[in-house]
Order: C-alpha cells, then structure tokens, then sequence
C-alpha cells in the first residue's frame, strides 16, 4: 500500500509526515491527562486523611510546592494545558491527513489520466469501459479512504498500547503486573479476530464487488434481457450470488458478536486483577500509601482502557487496510502498463507536411493448410503525393 505514495509529488508526502508525527504525539498527550487526574485524585485522598501534599510529579520531574493548595493550581493548570495542547495536536494531524488525502487523491486522478493518454489503443483494450472508470471513481475513493488510515489510524491505534506500556510501566511496577497478564490475552483475542473474521471480511467484499457486476451487467443490457424473456435466469443468477454473501455476512456476525465480547471480558479481567493488587497491597503495607494507590488505580484502569481501545482500533485499521489494498494494487497496475507502441526520440525535423509514396508494390497474401503459397499482386510501381494542408 505504501507504494502509491511515489506516485504523490514530495509535499504531499511531507504533509503525511507531518500527519504521522502529531499521530505519534497525540497518544502520548492523552495518556498524560490520567496521570494528573491520578495526582490530584490522591490529593483529595490525603485532604480526607488530614494531609499535605507537597509535591506534584510530570513524567519524570518533580515539582516541589508550598502546600496541598498550590499543588492543586499546578495540576489544574497542567491539565488544562495538556488538554488545550491535546486538542491542538489532534487537530493538526487530522489537518494534514486530510490534506494528503485530498490532494493525494488529486494528484493520483491526474497521474492516472495523463498515464492514460501515453497508453496505445491495445493497451486500453484490455480494460472495459466500465473498469476504467471504476478505477477513477470508486478505486479513487477507497485510496482516499486507505491514505488517512495510513498517515493516520496505523499511527494512533498502535501507539496508544504502546505509550500505555510504557507510563504503566514506569507508574507502578506491581499493578502493571497485571496489565501484562492481560497483554497475551488481548493479543489471543486479536490473533483470533484476525484469522478468523478478516477472511470473511474479505470474501464478503469480493462477493459484493460480483453483485456490483451483476447490476451494471443488468443495467447495461437490460433492452436484450427484456426482449428474449431472460428475466428470470438473470433474477435466479442474482438471487444464488445474494444467497451466497448473506451466508459470508452471517458468519461475520456470529464470529463478531463472540470475538469482540471475549476482548472486553479480557479488559474487565484486567480491571479485577488491578484492583485485587490493590487490596493485596493494602493488606500488605498498611494504611500508608492508600492515597496513592487510589490514584494509581484511576490511572491503570484509564491506561488499560486506552491500551485495549489501541487494540480494538488497530484491528478495524487493519482491516480497512486489507478492503482498500485491492484498489491500490488495481491502480498500480494500470500506472505500471506500459504503451505497446515506443515514444521515439528523434532529432529529425519535419521541414515539409507532405506525404510521397514512390515505386510502391503491394501484394495478397494467398494461403492454404495455413501456409503462404503465393501472392497476388494488386498494386505496381505507384507513385503518389499528397501536399501539405
């Protein structure tokens, strides 16, 4: 799929790397919002106990202040910071994946087009009408589609598991215990949805593309079909080709309304196991870092809801991928068609516009059994001159 990208001029390619690095940034920034929450969640915890808090942490620094009041003012001000920060970077990859898409898509039409137009007449032969412009229109749009899943979606999914990682990690290594323990069983999941409803995912695109073809073919001759009675075979070709894709969409269903669930049972899983840590943890230590461990639980619970929507967005994306890459190989192979008759270069000038046949002879080809037994001349020493204009 990354292959129609040479086929962009290079500001086209450096707005989706533009698009691609504030995707990056954008699942960093949000899972700053749950480790402030986190903070001042504790805060009001130790309000409750009857003590101070001292200090506010960002990442890896820490902020020391002069008590519970002013602590809540950096966090007040850190998160609508981070959250103005968050609307912005969002803001700007989307800009610029809608831009790669649209001028992409407009770049990739007029390629196409001029293409076109250096391919000879066999060259085009191959090709329906009804294909080709299929491949200006719909095969376009999917692209479209398909440019800002890249630029985009195959960025943001992905890194929100993998920045969830990470701030579970570096937080608490006890309760990213059982983030872990989840890891394998999201990805079981994951592993099952893809070989198992990706497939029919695909099957049930291809069969409608046949029922697409059916309706245009219909619709094409519907005069002929009307006038030697064939309504009824082509209604019975139909109905078997509809049949068909609704037993594929069935199965679909069946395995959706299983695949999904059991991932959201494994997220659940996950948030029980947090927080029989938690009560583990208190049981153990005491008292003494309750305050804490009620943030960190916020923050775990917000992390693995974001890490399994990392998971359930890179499988949709994935598999938008997968529907749109047929339109691109499709696009691709008719940009690599090459015209059966050369461009020639040559430093010949034309210096006169007329045309002059001398001592021209033309013959018959005469055949038999396929072989070439004779000729029959049809035409002798002709001389002929067409003038310019």
């Amino acid at each position: 799929m990354l292959k129609i990208f040479k086929y962009m001029p290079a500001r086209i390619k450096f707005f989706a790397f533009l698009s691609a690095f504030f995707a990056i940034l954008q699942p960093f920034l949000s899972m700053l919002n749950p480790t402030i929450t986190k903070q001042l969640i504790t805060l009001i915890a130790k309000v409750q106990n009857g003590t101070s808090m001292n200090e506010v942490s960002l990442l890896f620094w820490n902020i020391t202040t002069s008590g519970t009041s002013q602590s809540m003012i950096y966090l007040i001000i850190m998160a609508i910071g981070f959250a103005f920060l968050l609307m912005i970077v969002a803001f700007l990859s989307a800009f610029f994946a809608a831009r790669t898409c649209i001028y992409g898509t407009y770049y990739l039409r007029k390629n196409l087009f001029e293409h076109l137009l250096t391919l000879s007449r066999s060259n085009l032969e191959k090709y329906s009408v009804g294909s080709l412009i299929t491949r200006f229109s719909n095969d376009l749009n999917k692209i479209k589609d398909v440019i800002f899943v890249v630029v985009r979606g195959l960025v943001v999914s992905p890194f929100f598991v993998v920045w969830g990682l990470v701030f579970t990690t570096t937080t608490n290594v006890y309760l990213s215990i059982a983030i872990y323990i989840i890891i394998p069983f999201l990805v079981g999941a994951a592993v099952f949805a893809i070989f198992k409803l990706f497939p029919y995912y695909r099957k049930e695109n291809w069969i409608l593309d046949q029922l697409n073809e059916l309706s245009k073919e219909d619709i094409n001759a519907i005069a002929l079909i009307k006038s030697y009675n064939l309504e009824e075979p082509r209604y019975e070709k139909y109905f078997n080709k509809n049949q068909e894709w609704f037993t594929i969409y069935r199965k679909n269903v069946v395995f959706g309304s299983f695949a999904w669930p059991i991932i959201n049972g494994f997220v659940l899983f996950g948030n029980v196991a947090i927080f029989a840590l938690v009560a583990y943890l208190i049981g153990s230590k005491g008292d003494d870092n309750v305050a804490k461990l009620i943030g960190d639980v916020s923050q775990f619970t917000a992390n693995l809801s974001m890490i399994s929507m990392g998971v359930f967005n890179t499988l949709f994306t994935i598999n938008r991928l997968f529907r749109s890459s047929v339109s691109a190989k499709r696009y691709i192979e008719l940009m690599n068609s090459k015209s059966e008759i050369p461009f020639v270069v040559s430093d010949k000038k034309v210096t006169s516009g007329a045309i002059e046949f001398k001592n021209v002879n033309f013959a018959y080809p005469i055949y038999k059994k396929g072989k070439l037994v004779d000729t029959k001349e049809a035409l002798k020493n002709i001389n002929l001159k067409i003038e310019a204009g």
